[in-house]
This record gives structure tokens, sequence and C-alpha cells, in this order.
């Protein structure tokens, strides 16, 4: 029984060690290489702030080509970059329409409603993703042609096709074309699909073996999930925004060298970078309330002229404090507000009329009981942000037909501080995934950078690895924890394995006394003794080693069955089989030594007697 249980024990040691050891590295590699990952995808982060407030910023931080040069060279990977163009809207909202009645009980379907972005598809690139055609041609560069994925052609499927509207007509639900059935993705070969304002033609449909069916449970009624159920929704939902919206599953492909004039067409229009910002709000003590905060922001010289209403002239160079304003985020109301000033502003937003200067000045006439203010934020020097407010000036309004339209227009004193990234052309990065774990690994690493300097870094960007970065802090933390534990399973095994063999070879003290008595050393009786541990101690390690390699093995796979969880947490591997074998070692040596030596240093009579 003792030796049952110094075998129990062991495994427990073992099995909490494989957590004790947790390792983000390689538990990403690990998570990686199970899941049967085929592709990787990363984004660009730059370091932020200073002092103890340092943090990595990836939104809206894009990759250059230059980036996809240097990403090649230390990696030795070729990256495709995935364009997603500011300002524009890659849905495609309007053109299917499910029958909600199927979905009554408060589940809802999940299907791909929108583009991640653009890229280029190649064969080539097909073949190293281990990617094929599900139906139809590659695009052709020359010509508006994309290609879908199946997972994508999966929405059309599930909610039928309606050919192309105007933006307005969705808007009003009006002139829509009637929904065809597609019950198969060839049925959506020679479509067409209106991405912003282009209509594309589908020209293939590509199986990336994306399991759409996976995140069935997304749609069901939150009403019906238990606590548990629900953080595991959360975590799948997680899990799902990352895999559409950093691979090809969410692109719409493009042939080669098309994807240049798409870029060509995006207006230089930015973000703002960290947590820097420049608004407008209305200032007053009357019940007005009013606002103008952008996505983005633009300056003077890059806004075409015609695209400007002017207040009060054109001008040539902004003021500090000049601001063109757009419809599309200025907001006005309150009770004291004229509300045909409210409503001639949300018609122009909603592109219902086009701004002129009358307009412009009806909306803002009804602004004067109050004063618009400048609300900026910024990081100075040091890295402390700091918050001002000035007088602002409104001298001009960006029309809503424009594609600068979702910008505000701000001087070059203020673009100095909000915007940073103009160069960066991609979201994101996809290639195939390398081809052995050395290769992995190592790629994880690169990923995972421990140098403290670096200012810019590249960022593992896979639902696989998403999930593990989620709860990484609380993993190295509850190492810490189980690594103790494993050390308190540790001692207790090894006091059971020795209180086994000490107590054997105490019952064979007359076996020393007589080997004693013939002649022999202590040295042949220890070896005699240590041999017969020796073998108790193989038997324990070889019995343990198979147990835990195993436990480990169906642990994990029985997290990824029931949890949906694509993450490999627990590791068996050289460290857990040295440390088994040196202890089991060890523990055999020492226990049989101390009595051994013990009997061995009596007199042969006297042992031989039990004396």
């Amino acid at each position: 029984m003792t030796i049952l249980l110094s075998v129990i024990a062991f495994c427990m040691f073992t099995m909490v060690d494989t957590f004790g050891s947790y390792k983000h590295i390689r538990a990403c590699t690990d998570s990686l290489i199970d899941s049967n990952v085929e592709y990787v995808s990363v984004n660009k982060s730059v370091r932020r702030g200073g002092g103890i407030d340092i943090w990595w910023d990836s939104n809206a931080v894009r990759i250059s080509e230059d980036d996809l040069e240097q990403l090649k060279n230390d990696t030795g990977l070729e990256m495709n970059g995935i364009f997603n163009p500011r300002g524009s809207d890659l849905s495609f909202g309007s053109q299917y329409e499910i029958d909600m009645t199927k979905y009554e009980d408060g589940s809802y379907p999940v299907v791909i409603e929108s583009f991640c972005g653009f890229t280029e598809v190649t064969q080539e690139l097909l073949d190293d993703l281990g990617y094929k055609l599900a139906a139809g041609n590659l695009p052709d560069g020359s010509k508006d042609e994309i290609a879908i994925s199946a997972a994508l052609a999966q929405t059309f499927v599930e909610g039928g096709y309606r050919d192309p509207v105007s933006k307005e007509d969705a808007l009003k639900m009006h002139n829509l074309p009637r929904v065809e059935r597609i019950t198969s993705p060839v049925g959506l070969i020679g479509k067409k699909l209106l991405i912003d304002d282009t209509e594309f033609t589908i020209s293939g449909v590509v199986e990336t073996n994306f399991d759409i069916s996976r995140y069935a449970k997304l749609g069901e009624s939150e009403e019906k999930l238990s606590t548990t159920e629900r953080i595991l929704r959360y975590i799948t939902q997680a899990e799902y925004n990352v895999a559409v919206n950093n691979s090809l599953t969410g692109c719409a492909m493009v042939g080669k060298g098309r994807l240049q004039s798409i870029i060509e067409k995006e207006p230089e229009i930015y973000p703002e970078i960290g947590s820097s910002y420049v608004g407008l709000y209305l200032n007053s003590k009357n019940e007005l309330w009013g606002s103008s905060w952008s996505q983005y922001y633009t300056t003077l010289d890059k806004i075409p002229p015609e695209d400007i209403v002017w207040l009060d002239g054109e001008k040539k160079e902004l003021g500090e404090n000049d601001f063109i304003i757009n419809m599309e985020s200025f907001n006005i109301d309150g009770r004291d507000m004229d509300r045909d000033a409210i409503n001639l502003s949300q018609d122009i937003a909603q592109g219902k009329k086009e701004i002129d200067e009358e307009s412009l000045k009806t909306i803002l006439k009804a602004c004067e009981k109050g004063t618009w203010k400048v609300n900026y934020s910024y990081q100075d020097e040091n890295g402390v942000y700091r918050h001002e407010e000035f007088d602002a000036n409104i001298v001009g309004c960006i029309r809503q037909s424009s594609p600068y339209s979702p910008a505000l227009g701000i001087s070059q004193h203020y673009a100095d501080q909000v915007i940073g990234d103009t160069d960066g052309l991609y979201a994101s990065a996809i290639s195939k995934i390398p081809s052995d774990r050395a290769g992995i690994e190592a790629f994880v690493r690169w990923c995972y950078p421990e140098d403290d300097d670096l200012t810019v870094r590249y960022s593992l960007n896979h639902a696989v690895t998403y999930e593990l970065d989620t709860v990484n802090t609380a993993l190295k933390i509850a190492a810490k924890v189980f690594f103790f534990i494993a050390i308190g399973f540790a001692v207790f095994a090894s006091l059971l394995m020795a209180n086994f063999i000490t107590t054997s070879i105490h019952y064979k003290r007359q076996e020393i006394g007589i080997l004693r008595a013939i002649g022999s050393r202590s040295a042949d009786v220890f070896r005699i003794f240590f041999s017969e541990s020796f073998i108790i101690a193989m038997i324990n390690f070889v019995i343990c080693t198979i147990l835990c390699a195993g436990g480990v093995t169906v642990f994990n796979m029985l997290v990824r069955k029931y949890t949906g969880i694509l993450v490999t947490v627990l590791h068996f591997g050289i460290r857990q089989i040295l440390l088994l074998f040196i202890i089991c070692i060890a523990v055999a040596a020492i226990a049989s030594f101390l009595p051994v030596r013990k009997i061995a240093s009596k007199r042969p009579i006297d042992a031989i007697r039990d004396k």
C-alpha cells in the first residue's frame, strides 16, 4: 500500500509540476501545433507613455512596405498585408436578408457581415497555406473582381443574395431587389458585391478551412446560458473576432496588382495616436449641447478644395484654433437649440441634403448663445499626458459626399501632436506557419521579445494565442502557487518511497549480518540492496511517466473538447522526466545507504541477533 501511495504522490507531483513550470512561449508553441494552425498573423504595436505608465498600443498602428521587408528579413516568412481603407464601409449587410423568424427563441445566426480588408491572392499563396478553390477562379487583377472565403459565402447561403443598391436606398429600405436563394458557394460566382463605392464581381470562393459551425453557440440566447457558459462564450466571441478579422477568411481577396489602386484611393485621414485627441464642444449656460468628435483627422493641404464649404471665404492656411468640421460627427441638441437647425444638420449627415454656405451658417447661428471650445489632450516630451482647452473657430465644413467626410480638419499645430502613423498601410499581415516546431517556437519568441528597450514590436495576432494572452498573467501567478504545491507532493512522495525501502531493508538486517560475517564489505552490501531499491525506483519512474504523459494528453484534449478553448497549458516534457528520474534515484540511494550503513557498522553477530 505504501508503494502504491508513493506512485500516486509522484504522479500528483509530476502533474502539478507541468502547470507549475508554465512558460508562455512554450504554451503558445504547443497551442499552435495542437490546433493544426495553417497561418500566422501579426500586427504592429508601438510603445507609448513613460516612466511606470508604459503600454503597447496597436490601435490604428499600421504596417508599412518597409516593415514587411523587415519582417521577411527577421523571420524568413513572406508576409501578405491586409489593407483596411480608413473611413470606408466594407459591410454588405444590405445584400442578404436572414429570416429571423427561425430564431424566435432569442438566438441569432453567426455570419460574417463585413470584410476586414483587402489582400492580394495568388495560387502560390493558397498552396502555401493549404487552401484551395471551392468554386470559380482566382480574381483578375486588371478587373474589379474578388474571391471570398467559403465561411463568408455561408452568409449568403443563410440569408440569400440581393443585387447591390445605393446606400440611400439601403438606408430607406427603398427599391430593394428581391432576395435570391443561394444553395452553395457555386451560386455566388458572377454575383456582385458593393464594397464602399465599388461593385466587385465574385470570381471565386476559397476554402480557408475555417469551421464556422464551431461558433454556432455564439448565436444562442444568453438567457439559456449558465455563468460558466457565458464566460466561455465571451472567450469564444473574442477568438472568433480575431480569427475572422486577421485572416483570409474575412478578406476581400483581389488579383495581383489590384491592391495598389485600392490603396491609392484612400483619403489622407488619420486616427489619433495613443490617448492624444482633439475635439470641439459647445460651452453654454443655456439648454444647449453641441460637439464634434471625429475618429479621424486631416489637414487643409490634404483636402481637395472643392470638398470644403467655407463659412466666410476660402482660407489658404488654418490658424492654430481654426477647424473644418464634418456633419458626420457634428451633433447639436438641447431645449434652447433651434429645432430646424438640428433637423438640418441631421439631414446633411444622413445624405438627404448637401451642405452649402447658407445651411452651414444656419446651423452655426443656432449655436451663437454658446462658445465653441477646443478639448485637447496630448503627451508631452516627458511622457506625461496634458489636457488643455481654448476657444475654437469653425471656419468651414467638409462635404458629406467627400471621402474626407469622416475627418476633422485641424491646424498643423494639433496635427503634430495627434497624428502619428502616416506611412503605414496594412492593418495586419499573414503568412504560412513555419513547417517545424523549432521554426514555430522561434517565430513565437520573436513576437514576444523580452528587450525592455524596444519601441516597436509585432504581436502574434491569432485566435489561438489571443486566448492564451488574455489569461497569461493569471496563469503566471497560478504557476508560482503550483510550483510550491509540486514541492509538497515531491517531499510527500519521497518520504513514502523512502519509508518502503527502509522498512524492507530493516526486515533483512539478518541477511546483512550474514553477508558481513562471510567477509562482504559495507560497499558490497550497499550495492546489493541499492540494486533492489533501484528496481523499485525504476518501476515507480516508468509507471509515473506513462500515467502522467497520458494524463496531460487527456487533460489537454478534454479542455479543448468540452470548453472549446484552443490552448495547451500543460506540457509534459524533459523537465518532468528528469526531475522524476533524479528524485527516484536520489531517494533510492539515500533510503538504501543510511539503514545499510547503520546495520553494517555493527558486529556481524549483533546484526544477526538484531542487537
